[in-house]
Parts: C-alpha cells; structure tokens; sequence
C-alpha cells in the first residue's frame, strides 16, 4: 500500500472473509484505462460527468497528468513548473483538476487546474505540498511536510488552510471529502502501520477493514459509499467499497494488486491494478452496486447542488 504496511498478521482470512458482503463477477464491468504510447497509467478521479484524471509515464518515463473525457478522448496535462512530473489527482464537475508537481529538485507543489491555467497551492511555510482531492464545495485536501519532514493532513476553504493532524499519529493524509462534509484518509504510526479514519466537525473516527493488515481511505461519495485500498494477512493489496451493508472487494482480474482511488456519486470507482506484466494500468469499474438504493444527490445534467464559492 505504497510501502505503507501493518506488519501484524492479526487476522485469519477467514475473518477478512466475513467482512465482506457477496456479489456477482465483476470481470464484465471493468474498462481498463491506459494512455496511448504511455506505461505506468493510474486513475485517481472522476467527476459525475464520467471524467477521469491520472497519472502515466511517457516516453521518456517522466510522469505526465491526464484527462480521459467521457468519450474517450486523453489529454495530457503537464504543470509549467513540473519538470520531475505531474501527477492529477482529482477533478469536480465544474472540470477543475487538482494534483501535484516535482520540480527541478524534486519537490512537491500542489496545483490547481482552472479554465486552462494552472496554479501553484503551497501551504504556509511547507517544504512540499500534495493536494489529494477537491469536494463538491471546492475545497481541497491533501497533505504537506513541514520543515523537519513530519507528514501532516490538510484542508483549503475560503478561509485558507487548516492542518488536520489524526491524534497521536506519525503522519496524516486527507484524501477525499463529501456534499455531508464527511472527509476520508489515512494516518500511520510510528511503525508504519497505516488505518483509515472520517473526519466530520473536528471529529476522527477510526475505519478499517475488519483483519486487514492495513486501511487507507481514498474516496467517499455523496451517497456515503467509500473506497480505498486494504492490505490482507499476505500484505497483497486490495481495493474496496464500502457500503451501509458492509464492504466489498474489487480485484481487477489477474491482477497481482488491486487499487480504489475515487468513487462518483453515481457509484463508478476508479483506480489502478499492477498487472502480471509488472506495469501499472488504471481502470474504470461499474455495476457491483445492484442498482441505486440511496436518492441520488447529484445530476449529472443540471449539476445540482449547493457549493461554496471558492475562487483560484
């Protein structure tokens, strides 16, 4: 789970087993994602429209961003500042991206993408900054390091930035938030150990996957659903949505890993899997919901909504 790991095996996997709600073969519904003449593709958001934006390697294996439009169509995106690569992470249905770029020294610094023209975000006094997300109301999360290196959660409103740091953690990470005001990551200890938590109101509240070795949030919908990835007693990855009815597992087939990174409110979740080629490849997966059983809070044709008014 990016080098990420709870090394102890607690759990049997029968105990896994029983955390997760049955379904039929997902193997039809999976649309791969890979960029034309690129290697090393991940898929990190999508918007109600069916937008998605990533990540891939061109041929000079420097990371470029893109944006996969819902016909189909790529676009590369690639930061003026971003010699060491760019990475997309996130896009709202008003089609602004959000992610992060390397510099000439390899440094981090966050972005926004708005009407074409790109934005540097930095929090205060950081060495580098990752934004991870953008929520119905415009505010971004991610995460920055201050100047002794110490890992700490964020979130940006109209009212700047405030640091979200998980109590008593060795480092913080907000990745997605929700129309409720409910936001998703991950924290880890001292060694390592990586958990999921929410956050709603100044509140954390742990949530893993019952057994797994390890739990990380990446995306939370506006019906309350999220995804992630989850690391079994063999520390293979998986990825995950979870429901009111428990969670359920998304393995791409044949894959040897398997990541969730963002769920739209119309229940389409995106992520990457490294396949049995050694590559990285993203994906697109729908139908495991069984139909919608919460009232849709978004349309993707009138873009419904009240929203904060966030200016770039």
């Amino acid at each position: 789970m990016y080098g990420k790991h709870h090394p102890t095996p607690h759990a049997l996997a029968a105990l896994i087993a029983a955390a997760f709600v049955s379904t039929t073969a997902l193997a039809e519904s999976f649309t791969p994602i890979d960029v034309p003449g690129g290697t090393g593709t991940r898929a990190f958001g999508i918007n109600n429209l069916g937008q998605i934006v990533g990540r891939y390697d061109d041929s000079n294996g420097v990371a470029q961003g893109f944006l996969r439009r819902a016909n189909g169509r790529y676009v590369t995106i690639s930061a003026p500042r971003g010699v060491n690569g760019t990475w997309a992470q996130d896009i709202d249905d008003r089609g602004v991206i959000v992610g992060f770029y390397f510099d000439a020294d390899d440094l981090a610094h966050g972005f926004v993408l708005k009407d074409g023209r790109f934005q540097t975000v930095e929090y205060p006094g950081a060495m580098e900054t990752y934004i991870r997300g953008i929520d119905p109301y415009g505010r971004l999360m991610g995460h920055y390091f201050d100047d002794t290196g110490f890992e700490i959660g964020f979130v940006h409103d109209r009212n700047g930035f405030t640091a979200e740091l998980y109590p008593g953690s060795d480092s913080s990470d907000v990745w997605d938030g929700s129309f409720e005001g409910k936001m998703v990551g991950d924290w880890s200890d001292v060694d390592n150990n990586i958990f999921g938590f929410t956050l709603k109101r100044n509140l954390f509240t742990d949530t893993n996957v019952p057994g797994a070795t390890g739990t990380s949030i990446r995306g939370i919908s506006g019906l309350g659903i999220t995804v992630g990835v989850f690391d079994d007693e063999e520390f293979a990855s998986h990825g995950f949505a979870g429901t009111r009815h428990g969670f359920i597992q998304i393995d791409y087939p044949g894959a040897q890993f398997t990541f969730a990174n963002r769920i739209n409110d119309w229940g389409a979740i995106v992520g990457a899997y490294f396949g049995a080629d050694d590559e990285f490849h993203g994906y697109a997966v729908t139908g495991w919901e069984h139909g919608p059983t919460y009232p849709r809070v978004v349309d993707p044709k009138s873009r419904t909504g009240t929203r904060l008014k966030v200016k770039w």
